[in-house]
């Protein structure tokens, strides 16, 4: 019986330790391999919102030709329109210089904001944004940028990001964000907000606030030396609490001298059962890169209330929910700083105007914070910096 006992014992050992194998191979191609699309979806829908309903899915309209530049205005380099660049300087940027560029662009968001009513076509938002920005000495970092033929990005309904103007109306219920880069000084400053056209839906009110709360959770955790990743982790959390979906597709990113600079900035974390995301994510190189002082970012996050995943139109540029659910998006520039005693955080260079005012009235801010905007905009945006000293990578 014994002897029956030690060779049971062996047997059990030798198949022990020869399972191993396999399943660590096993476990390794778990992670490599992509779910298929339909348990994907499965899962991510659990606990979604049910997609708005009585609305009409969006569609292409007519677009009317590019806005001319008046003569004088300085366009970013010609690799910007022809063979957009993914660096980043290789210096520090001027703070003084971003917040001049992210003061028009803050400016040109607010603008934009008291144009968003019922009737107003995505294409009158453009022109009148387009005549501002040039007003102020700036150059509409979108337009002609690869080819895009406006010179901002108009994202209606169930359009992600990249919306075209067009002479579409804004319709009773719909939600528009409005994104919009400004070029001035040599550098380009970003940003967008999603706002509310007439009445809307309560689901969709609360998709927006979401979305926001979110980018308030990205710029908390935006510091010197922390990974670009914490980032998407932030995001993903209030994701998670509210029950939306982050796009896994779309990023943030360095800016400064070039419109779309590395690193990307996830805006996302996968969830548990993602093991194939989750492996991905450490091994890309955003897993390998860490916010510096002295450099820009943008942050901006994306939630949509259905599937994330998205269908291009025919423009090459338009990208909306496959499901046609609504998405909403709120995104800053900000520039990463530190102090000497080890300290640092984030300055945003392109604040939301009516937030700010919003607070003044109430009395929980500085009337400051909108004066120092406004000053910001007299800086001479064409004689204060050095182009040498900072490499186009």
């Amino acid at each position: 019986g014994s002897d029956f006992t030690q060779f049971a014992a062996m047997v059990i050992k030798i198949i022990r330790y020869f399972s191993i194998i396999p399943l660590g191979i096993g476990l390794l191609m778990l992670s490599l391999l992509q779910p298929p699309a339909i348990v994907q979806d499965l899962l991510i829908s659990l606990g979604n919102r049910p997609a708005m309903t009585g609305r009409q899915p969006m569609t292409a309209h007519s677009v009317t030709p590019m806005q001319p530049v008046p003569q004088g205005i300085i366009s970013p380099p010609p690799l910007h329109f022809h063979q957009p660049g993914d660096g980043m300087p290789a210096m520090p940027l001027d703070i003084g210089l971003m917040r001049a560029a992210g003061a028009v662009a803050a400016q040109a968001l607010d603008l934009a904001r008291t144009l968003v009513k019922v009737g107003t076509t995505t294409d009158a938002i453009d022109e009148a944004v387009h005549q501002f920005i040039v007003s102020q000495g700036g150059y509409p970092s979108p337009l002609d940028y690869a080819g895009f033929p406006k010179s901002v990005c108009t994202s209606v309904n169930e359009v992600v990001v990249h919306g075209i103007p067009d002479q579409r109306p804004l319709h009773n219920g719909d939600i528009i964000n409005v994104d919009i880069t400004v070029y001035l000084g040599g550098v380009h400053a970003d940003t967008s907000a999603t706002f509310e056209v007439g009445v809307v839906s309560s689901e969709a009110r609360a998709l927006i606030a979401a979305t926001r709360a979110s980018l308030t959770a990205a710029l908390a955790a935006c510091r010197p030396g922390a990974p670009v990743t914490d980032i998407g982790k932030a995001v993903q959390r209030v994701a998670d609490s509210e029950g939306y979906n982050t796009i896994q597709t779309m990023c943030g990113h360095g800016i400064g001298t070039e419109f779309h600079g590395k690193p990307s900035v996830p805006l996302f974390w996968p969830r548990s059962w993602d093991l194939s995301g989750r492996l991905r994510m450490h091994l890309s190189s955003a897993g390998k890169y860490v916010l510096e002082p002295g450099k820009a970012y943008t942050l901006e996050p994306i939630f949509v209330e259905g599937s994330p995943y998205l269908t291009t139109w025919e423009d090459k540029w338009t990208l909306v929910t496959r499901d046609k659910s609504l998405s909403a998006q709120f995104e800053m520039t900000v520039v990463v700083w530190a102090d000497e005693a080890g300290g640092g955080g984030c300055d945003v260079v392109t604040p939301f105007l009516w937030e700010a005012e919003e607070s003044i009235n109430s009395g929980q801010a500085d009337p400051s914070v909108i004066e120092s905007v406004d000053s910001s905009s007299s800086i001479d945006p064409n004689g204060a910096m050095d182009l040498s000293s900072h490499t186009e990578l």
